[in-house]
């Protein structure tokens, strides 16, 4: 049984797990972490382009679904924001346009939303009632001034769902 105060640190550690040892993710050489990068290498790839996913904030609701004696059961939702972001800069030809940053962007977020799909609890087993879902994302894209380039960066919200019930 989870004792502790919110599940955040354990659904946060799954998910970047998960996604660090996808197979096309990392044969890709997208990088991903924990924290946000700091530092343009952060964000670099074996083959030397930009891209990256990273967590962000996240937000919680928890709700108690039943009064009982005894222990009290928690069901809560946390909303965590998952950055997808794919840079390139100063290049040419067909991978400079931002159709093709797009594109490749929706790759990385298709390869997330397959990887959460099936494996919906991320090998968590402890809160032994535990989801993982993409439930929406938004899409800022635009060309990258100073750098030369295109960009594409998917905000996404992954909700996890458990069910806490401290000893």
């Amino acid at each position: 049984m989870t004792t502790v105060g919110t599940s955040v640190v354990v659904a946060c550690s799954a998910l970047i797990s998960a996604l660090a040892t996808d197979a096309t993710l990392t044969s890709d050489g997208v990088n991903i972490s924990y924290d946000a990068p700091v530092l343009p290498e952060d964000l670099k790839t074996s083959a030397g382009a930009f891209e990256a996913i990273w967590l962000g904030d996240a937000e919680a609701t928890e709700v108690i679904p039943l009064l009982t004696a005894g222990h009290l059961h928690r069901d809560e939702t946390i909303d965590q924001a998952l950055v997808i972001q794919v840079l390139r800069q100063g290049e040419e030809g067909d991978n400079a346009t931002q159709a093709a940053v797009d594109a490749r962007a929706v790759q990385i977020l298709t390869r997330v939303q397959s990887v959460l799909a099936n494996s919906v609890d991320l090998g968590v087993t402890d809160p032994a009632r535990f989801e993982a879902v993409l439930t929406r994302w938004r899409l800022t894209r635009g060309f990258l001034g100073n750098a030369g380039g295109h960009g594409a960066r998917f905000d996404c919200n992954v909700q996890f769902t458990a069910r806490l019930t401290p000893s």
